[in-house]
């Protein structure tokens, strides 16, 4: 009888076994912490909702990436991979990436190249990792992964990324890690990036035709524009 009772009140009292409040001071169900990181990374959590202000579920999202990335790297690395390519998220794998950094050497050099898709991707990581948001700054293992995805750089998204606006832009990472180029290209690409000057007077412009004209263009005299 007392179990059909309590069947009953569960129907009628869905949250009877609720065990935490939520930000609107109702009952709620605490998620697993497995849930709850797969949330962060795909809703990115990090912009303030009615009831909850952004400092705080900001302070909750890096909580999860420290606990989750300390406690299950191999789980956290797979749900890194999955927001950022299926997901289509950006900023809190990136997050995540950089407290993996600290957790797992091998898992993070494993899935960096997974996660960081672009040179936008690598310098938010890059300025991340050198602020205030995860402790340990940038030590050779995160250098060593940076350096090896700058290696890969292409004439168009050194062009198109040279700069950045307010935050870091990859003239600023190429002068933390200073990579060592694996090629004439490379070596090209990087010179240009840190001192257009010297790339101007020493390098052989046919290695890098794309920036050679993007030069070009940027010195050219239109004139005066037609009425």
């Amino acid at each position: 009888m007392a179990r059909v009772l309590d069947k009953f009140n569960l129907r009628k009292h869905p949250y009877v076994r609720a065990d935490r409040i939520n930000p609107e001071g109702f009952p709620s169900f605490q998620r697993s912490d497995e849930e709850a990181y797969l949330q962060v990374l795909l809703t990115n959590t990090l912009t303030g909702t009615f009831y909850a202000q952004e400092s705080q579920l900001l302070q909750e999202s890096l909580a999860l990436h420290a606990s989750m990335t300390q406690r299950d790297p191999a789980f956290a690395a797979r749900a890194l991979v999955y927001a950022r390519n299926a997901g289509m998220m950006r900023m809190q794998p990136i997050v995540g990436l950089a407290y993996l950094a600290k957790a797992d050497h091998t898992l993070f050099h494993r899935v960096f190249g997974r996660v960081i898709l672009t040179p936008g991707d690598l310098t938010d990581f890059v300025e991340i990792v050198r602020g205030d948001v995860v402790p340990g700054g940038m030590g050779r293992s995160i250098k060593t992964a940076v350096n090896g995805w700058l290696n890969s750089l292409s004439e168009y998204h050194a062009i198109k990324y040279a700069t950045g606006g307010q935050g870091y832009s990859l003239r600023d990472v190429l002068r933390v890690t200073h990579p060592k180029p694996v090629n004439p290209v490379q070596d090209a690409i990087f010179i240009w990036l840190t001192d257009p000057e010297k790339w101007r007077q020493t390098v052989q412009h046919d290695l890098t035709p794309q920036i050679d004209a993007f030069e070009q263009i940027k010195r050219l005299d239109l004139g005066d524009s037609p009425d």
